[in-house]
């Protein structure tokens, strides 16, 4: 469980002041708000990718007071991101991107292992293939997938349908309620009011403060 405690989003001017949220496992949680609000700049803030300003806890520590070292051990094993520009490596294949989300947490290189994980996400591409021979969808279920690779304890994504057809929006929505159950925190960033259907929480940023306009109902952990 993670709980943000009074976070400011602030650069020349305020966006957020003194902000609270609660994110909880297995559970889909969705941040709205306007253009400008300073929904991004509060997920990047989430991913501890940006410097905290407030209070962070994960699990009951204290993340706004951990060595930059330890955050960034959260940031390389715990965290899965999946942001509106493409999160795969362009000039790596499918197998490639995978290989070298293995490197960078020290996992064990096996293909069998990758295909056996791409089929319980029911995707099933060419891993032979570079990221500019697949459709919309297919980067965005794939860029998905990569984030979840490492297992993490948490999953953001930044828009993640924004530029998909009708088909694929629902596709990557399955995708996202098939993972929901696994012991993940899952956050979204998004404009789309059909994920309001899937949502298990929701906030919004509104007026410099964020309101919960959906509560959490009931609480797996």
């Amino acid at each position: 469980m993670i709980e943000l405690k009074n976070i400011r989003v602030a650069y020349d001017k305020n966006f957020l002041c003194e902000g609270n949220m609660v994110i909880y496992p297995n559970q889909i949680t969705l941040l709205k708000g306007e253009n400008g609000t300073g929904k991004t700049s509060l997920l990047y803030q989430l991913g501890l990718l940006t410097k905290i300003c407030g209070e962070y806890y994960l699990d009951g520590k204290a993340l706004h007071h951990y060595p930059e070292k330890e955050k960034d051990d959260l940031r390389r094993y715990e965290i899965g991101y999946v942001f509106q520009t493409n999160s795969m490596l362009d000039y790596l294949t499918l197998y490639e991107n995978f290989e070298h989300i293995d490197h960078l947490i020290n996992q064990k290189r096996d293909k069998n292992k990758i295909e056996e994980f791409l089929n319980q996400l029911n995707i099933n591409e060419d891993l032979s293939k570079y990221p500019s021979e697949l459709s919309g969808g297919q980067k965005q279920r794939l860029a998905i997938a990569l984030a979840l690779y490492k297992q993490p304890q948490l999953l953001i994504l930044d828009e993640p349908t924004s530029n998909l057809d009708s088909k694929n929006k629902k596709l990557v929505m399955d995708l996202l309620l098939k993972i929901k159950q696994q012991n993940i925190m899952i956050v979204i960033v998004t404009h789309d009011e059909e994920f309001d259907a899937i949502a298990d929480h929701i906030y919004r940023i509104e007026n410099k403060t964020i309101q919960e306009i959906k509560p959490a109902i009931s609480v797996e952990t």
